[in-house]
């Protein structure tokens, strides 16, 4: 029991590097997104994690040689559909809005990525307690995604409206305000709305293959374990091999919109500091994103033999925490009002509440 809760620990606390992982996005000099998305790929899912598989498992080259195409392949597919996923999360993000598209998709990251391994792989466990408070806390998990993503939406629409208000009618009192505040409800509207809605489906039921490829690669981990891997380190191979599979979409993607955009020159455009700056803060990005991957496998592993089910929507939740807490410092919410305040302090109260079900649950 001890184990377990020092594992419910560490899931959420490997949350937080995975949090912030987008945090530098904000500083960035000269770079533009692709630019930033494209060195963050290659060292989040190429760089990082083959260093650390060949740091922390004997023989990392003999267990691939021996292992059969199938273990190799499977994680690795599971990867390529979690890089999809991430990428149709950015382009949900612009058609139906950031706080919508990460209600949505982490709605059906979390549920999915703990239902799929629980039916599939622990089937006879689903309706026992840890399964019966999996589920509960899934279920309160996605109520509280609604709450904070009904006060990202408030947000967004508060400050359109403010925006497309003169600043002297601001100051003024125009009785116009009340019109363009009406318009600016239905900006959204005006988009590809239902298009974006597909994307966030999509993205919301790829996304999740990133645990489900670590839930089902167990043959690579038992010969990491076999070789002398330690407990904690046993998974780092599998991770290599999953989040390798990811690169082929947000690598590409990222190449595409360079190409597209012609903004391949942003890797040398300002001064040596503003190009070195910009360098170190996408790799940055990869470092805090693949760490709080790899720290969350430590963590469930811990949790015991439901760890990848049960920790999945820990993760998630702590995830979503540390983005609103940086949104909210950085004054994301400026400008708001206090119903759109109160609707987001109640949605992440509501989570911290899932978690606690959930680890009552383990």
């Amino acid at each position: 029991m001890g184990s377990q809760i020092v594992g419910i620990v560490i899931v959420f606390l490997a949350g937080v590097p995975a949090g912030l992982f987008t945090t530098p996005l904000r500083i960035m000099h000269n770079y533009a997104w692709e630019n930033c998305w494209f060195l963050y790929s290659v060292f989040a899912t190429l760089v990082f994690p083959w260093v650390l598989a060949f740091l922390s498992v004997p023989d990392v080259t003999t267990i691939l040689q021996d292992a059969d195409i199938k273990s190799i392949l499977e994680p690795m597919g599971c990867g390529v559909l979690w890089g999809v996923g991430s990428v149709t999360f950015g382009l949900s993000c612009h058609f139906v809005g950031d706080s919508l598209a990460f209600a949505i998709i982490l709605g059906l990251t979390s549920t999915l990525g703990a239902a799929i391994p629980l039916l599939l792989l622990h089937s006879d466990e689903a309706g026992e307690k840890a399964g019966e408070y999996t589920w509960a806390g899934l279920g309160i998990v996605v109520i509280g995604l609604y709450f904070v993503g009904k006060a990202g939406m408030r947000k967004e629409k508060e400050q359109a409206a403010v925006e497309s208000i003169p600043e002297a009618e601001l100051l003024l009192g125009s009785s116009s305000i009340q019109g363009d505040l009406d318009d600016a409800e239905s900006a959204p509207a005006k988009k590809s709305f239902v298009f974006g809605l597909v994307l966030c489906f999509c993205s919301g039921v790829f996304s999740p293959m990133l645990n489900v490829g670590i839930a089902f690669g167990d043959k690579i981990e038992d010969a990491s374990s076999a070789s002398g891997a330690s407990d904690s380190m046993k998974k780092n191979l599998l991770w290599a091999l999953v989040v390798t599979g990811g690169f082929l979409a947000n690598g590409i993607y990222s190449i595409y919109l360079m190409q597209t955009q012609k903004t391949w020159g942003n890797f040398y455009t300002g001064t040596t500091g503003q190009v070195v700056h910009d360098l170190l803060l996408s790799i940055f990005m990869g470092f805090l994103w693949i760490s709080g991957n790899v720290v969350y496998g430590i963590g469930a592993t811990m949790m015991g033999s439901l760890g990848t089910v049960a920790g999945w929507p820990i993760f998630m939740v702590s995830m979503v925490l540390t983005a609103t807490v940086v949104s909210m410092v950085a004054g994301d919410y400026k400008g708001t009002s206090n119903t759109t305040v109160l609707l987001l302090c109640v949605g992440l109260t509501i989570l911290l509440a899932a978690t606690i079900v959930v680890a009552l649950g383990s």
